[in-house]
């Protein structure tokens, strides 16, 4: 899949509850032809769904940093960390989406 179809997943996966909502108005896109067999389908919608839906504090407790680390790795200032940890900020998607794609959570055809 490319990053133009990931992107729009994502957007989708923002709107459902659960991943089984997700799941069930895909139908067969042309994206999917690419694929050898449904689990891989299902497992790569899966993935978007759990990365799009990742609180930050989840996202920051997969990578085993501190928050400092963090920050530090991707230089983001500490007290935006910590007011997106604690829920004062919303980190944005966007923000979210590249640091799973920086940490090699998601996989995406680079071409």
């Amino acid at each position: 899949m490319n990053y133009r179809t990931f992107n729009q997943l994502v957007g989708e996966a923002i709107e459902y509850e659960t991943f089984d909502m997700f799941l069930s108005v895909r139908g067969w896109q042309e994206w999917m032809n690419e694929y050898e067999n449904d689990n891989q389908i299902v497992e790569d919608l899966k993935n978007i769904y759990e990365i799009t839906n990742l609180t930050f504090k989840e996202l920051i407790k997969r990578t085993e940093l501190t928050q400092k680390q963090f920050g530090d790795r991707f230089n983001i200032p500490l007290r935006t960390i910590e007011n997106w940890v604690g829920g004062q900020r919303e980190c944005p998607i966007y923000i979210k989406i590249m640091i799973c794609d920086l940490l090699g959570y998601i996989s995406v055809n680079r071409s």
